[in-house]
C-alpha cells in the first residue's frame, strides 16, 4: 500500500507472551478510563478508527490510521507513552505491530482464543464484543472496523461451532482451579475465598463449586455487593473485607480477581495474619491486572503467592490436546481472511472507480460544450444522436478499466494498482 494518502489497519499491543504482568499492569485499563483513552487515541494525528481492548493479558490498541512514511512513529506509540505517562523507551522492546492483512489475522486469531495464554478460553470474543462495543458508543469506529470487528466476532463463533477448542479449552479461572488441586490434592474440606464479583470471579465459584471444595466465601470491600453475589452464585457466604485481613484467618485458599487502586492484601498484614494462623499454609491466587496482593507477601513462611503469569505453566501441559483442534481453526481463519481481503480491496477502489466515472463523465461534456459550441446548426435529433454517440462511447471505454478493478481481490495489489490509476488519469477526487 502506498505510504501517503492510503489508511492502514494496524494493532499495536503487548500481551503474556511479549511482557511480563509488571509491565502490563501499567497499561491495564478500567471500563470507566477506556473512553477517555479511546478520545485521546483519536486525536492523535492520521487515526480515523480506533477500539483498545484491555484484558488481564493483553492490551491492544486498533486503528485505521494514514502513516505519512514509514519512519513516522504510529499513532498507538504516541498514544500510549502521552497517555499512560511512560518514556517509550521503557516498553516499545515490548510491543507487537501487526499491520494491515497481517492486524486482521490477529484479530482473528484473538477471537477464536488461538492467540490466549489459555488456548480456547471462552472470555475473548465477550471481551472483543464489548471493547468493539464501547468504542462504537464513543463513536471512534467506521465503516471498516464496523465490517472487521463484526467479522471477527463471525470467526470466533463459528471456531467455537466447528472445532472442538472450546470444549477442550480451560479458562484462566480454571487453570487457578488446577494450580489449587497442585497444593491440595483433594478440596473437600477446603475454605477458598474469592475477592471481587466480576465475570472472572463469577467462572471461579462455578469452577470450585463443581470441583467439591468444602466451603466458599466471597470477600468484596462492598459487603452488600458480597452478599448479592454470594446469593447468586448459590452455596457461598459473604464476609467483609478488612485490611488486617481476619477474613482469612480460618481459610485455605484465596482467589483475587478484582481491580483495586492499590493493595488490598499487604505483605505485613500477611505477617501478622499468619502468626495469628500458627503457619498453617494459605495458598494465594492473583490473577488480578493489576494486581492487588503485595509481591512480597510470598516471602512471609507457609505462603505460597501465584500472579497470572505463574498459570501459563499449567496452560501448557494441555497445550499439546489442542493443536489438532487449533489446525482446523487456522484453515477456517484463513478462509475468512479471503473473504475480508476481498471485501476489503473492493472497498479501497470503490472511490477510485467513482472519481474514474466522474473524470469521464466531465471529459465528455467538456468535449460535447466544445463541439456544440462551435456551431448553432445542430438540429434537436441531431444534438441527442451526438450525445448518445459520446455517452456510449464513454461507457465502452469506462468499462474495461473498472472492470479490471473490480476483479482484483488483495488489498495490497488494490492499492499500486489504484496508485497508477490515480496518476495516470490525474484523479482528484479519489480519497478513501
Amino acid at each position: 500500500m502506498k505510504e501517503n494518502g492510503v489508511s492502514h489497519i494496524i494493532v499495536i499491543g503487548v500481551n503474556h507472551r511479549t511482557a511480563d504482568v509488571g509491565l502490563r499492569e501499567r497499561f491495564a485499563l478500567s471500563s470507566k478510563r477506556v473512553p477517555a483513552a479511546l478520545a485521546a487515541l483519536q486525536s492523535q494525528e492520521g487515526v480515523k478508527e480506533c477500539v483498545v481492548l484491555s484484558t488481564c493479558n493483553r492490551v491492544e490498541i486498533y486503528t485505521v490510521e494514514r502513516v505519512a512514511d514509514s519512519s513516522s512513529p504510529l499513532a498507538a506509540h504516541r498514544f500510549l507513552s502521552d497517555f499512560f505517562a511512560i518514556p517509550l523507551s521503557e516498553f516499545v522492546s515490548h510491543l507487537y505491530m501487526h499491520k494491515d492483512e497481517h492486524a486482521v489475522r490477529h484479530l482473528f486469531l484473538v477471537t477464536a482464543s488461538l492467540d490466549s495464554m489459555v488456548v480456547g478460553e471462552p472470555q475473548i470474543l465477550g471481551q472483543v464484543k464489548e471493547a468493539f462495543g464501547l468504542a462504537q458508543r464513543e463513536g471512534t469506529t467506521g465503516p471498516v472496523f464496523h465490517r472487521l470487528f463484526n467479522h471477527a466476532l463471525h470467526v470466533g463463533k463459528r471456531v467455537r461451532t466447528e472445532t472442538d477448542i472450546g470444549r477442550l479449552a480451560v479458562s484462566v479461572p480454571y487453570a487457578a482451579l488446577e494450580l489449587a488441586k497442585q497444593v491440595f490434592p483433594s478440596l473437600e474440606n477446603k475454605r477458598i475465598v474469592v475477592i471481587g464479583r466480576g465475570k472472572m470471579s463469577e467462572v471461579a465459584v462455578r469452577h470450585f463449586q463443581n470441583a467439591g471444595v468444602g466451603e466458599l466465601i466471597v470477600v468484596g470491600r462492598c459487603f452488600g455487593h458480597a452478599c448479592q453475589f454470594a446469593q447468586k452464585m448459590g452455596d457461598a457466604t459473604a464476609r467483609p473485607y478488612d485490611q488486617n485481613l481476619t477474613f482469612l484467618d480460618d481459610v485455605d485458599i484465596v482467589l483475587a480477581s478484582t481491580q483495586a487502586p492499590h493493595f488490598l492484601i499487604e505483605a505485613s498484614a500477611v505477617e501478622a495474619l499468619m502468626k495469628r494462623r500458627r503457619g498453617e499454609p494459605l495458598l494465594l491466587i492473583d490473577i488480578s491486572v493489576p494486581r492487588v496482593i503485595e509481591e512480597e507477601a510470598g516471602n512471609v513462611n507457609n505462603v505460597l503467592l501465584y500472579n497470572i503469569d505463574h498459570l501459563e505453566g499449567i496452560v501448557k501441559k494441555n497445550y499439546s490436546l489442542r493443536q489438532s483442534h487449533a489446525s482446523q481453526a487456522l484453515k477456517i481463519i484463513e478462509e475468512e481472511l479471503g473473504e475480508f481481503r476481498r471485501w476489503l480491496a473492493s472497498r479501497n477502489l470503490v472511490p477510485t472507480i467513482r472519481a474514474f466515472h466522474k473524470y469521464l463523465e466531465a471529459l465528455c461534456e467538456e468535449e460535447l460544450r466544445r463541439v456544440f459550441g462551435k456551431s448553432n446548426g445542430h438540429s434537436p435529433e441531431q444534438r441527442e444522436a451526438i450525445e448518445r454517440f459520446a455517452h456510449g462511447l464513454i461507457r465502452k471505454i469506462r468499462h474495461q478499466p473498472v472492470s479490471y478493478l473490480k476483479s482484483i481481490n488483495d488489498p495490497y495489489m488494490a492499492a499500486h494498482v489504484r496508485e497508477a490509476f490515480e496518476k495516470l488519469f490525474d484523479l482528484k477526487d479519489a480519497d478513501d
